[in-house]
């Protein structure tokens, strides 16, 4: 039941930015974006996360986000497998829609699609080997905050959840904060 919830959630929010009667507004003239974000991901997959992406946008509420993101060890194996490891990396295809500007602080929902590839690999005797791969589609959905620094820096406070498809479908949460560069 949990996992159809953040699937409702996910879509809700992703029609909502693509349903709003703002989109026929002016086009922005700020060009691309470009961020990174550092945070955790909690429940399937566990620890540290990184992205780095560009966004563009196309009228003063609407984007589009475009994100390469890693993982490197997200799934803990526990003890008796100490040799093995794990490892993810993907690419997210979201919209972007800013709920609330002012000059200093924005709150935005963005939705999309992930591709998420998975690895699990041996040490055998300092020497990384393959063992098993899997692609994963999936839906991803959140929330998060913008500050505006400059110009041309803002912070930002991200939080996201994830659903991967396949034999056997992952959810999990991205809690991240990062920094946005108009260059």
């Amino acid at each position: 039941m949990k996992k159809v919830n953040a699937i409702g959630l996910i879509l809700g929010l992703f029609l909502f930015g693509f349903s709003s009667p703002d989109l026929s507004a002016q086009k922005t003239d700020s060009g691309f974006e470009y961020f990174a974000h550092l945070g955790l991901a909690f429940s399937d997959f566990e620890g540290l996360y990184l992205d780095i992406g560009v966004e563009k946008a196309f009228t003063e509420k609407l984007s589009a986000q475009v994100f390469l993101d890693y993982y490197p060890n997200p799934v803990d194996l526990g003890d008796f497998y100490e040799d093995f490891s794990t490892s993810a990396y993907g690419i997210g295809v979201y919209g972007k829609y800013n709920l609330f500007d002012n000059d200093k602080l924005g709150f935005y929902a963005r939705g999309g699609l992930h591709l998420t590839f998975l690895t699990m690999n041996y040490d055998w005797f300092g020497e990384e080997i393959e063992l098993a791969s899997e692609t994963k589609l999936g839906l991803g959905g959140g929330a998060g905050f913008e500050y505006t620094l400059s110009d041309n820096m803002k912070l930002l406070v991200d939080g996201t959840v994830r659903t991967l498809f396949g034999d056997e479908a992952l959810t999990f949460f991205v809690i991240s904060a990062g920094v946005k560069l108009s260059l």
